[in-house]
């Protein structure tokens, strides 16, 4: 009696310990995923502004400005910092791919068969 009263309340704590272990895993993937999705967001409207000002910067009336010309690098070296991240930036975007192509095969399948 003494044996199965034990294991009964250590099956109690082992589960209560695996679902608090579960929803805090589930919080912090959560979490990843929307830091992610802001990083890659992040990174692009980065180059987005470097492209912008290198654009300006090639402009007739700003040539050879060497303020632009600076703002320029350091654009760019943000922009190199950012990719430094793109590890993270790729969780997200691997997982949106396979299901884009998931989807694109159900429509082509779809397609086909009407």
């Amino acid at each position: 009696m003494n044996i199965q009263l034990i294991l009964t309340i250590l099956l109690v704590v082992s589960v209560l310990v695996n679902v608090t272990f579960f929803w805090y895993t589930r919080n912090i993937l959560a979490k990843l995923l929307f830091v992610s999705e802001n990083i890659g967001d992040l990174m692009e409207m980065a180059n987005r502004f470097v492209n912008h000002v290198d654009d300006i910067h090639q402009m007739e009336m700003f040539y050879g400005d060497e303020t632009l010309g600076f703002l320029v690098q350091h654009a760019q070296d943000l922009a190199e910092q950012f990719e430094m991240f793109e590890q993270i930036f790729t969780l997200t975007e691997e997982g949106d791919e396979e299901f884009d192509d998931e989807n694109n095969t159900t429509e082509t399948q779809t397609a086909t068969e009407k």
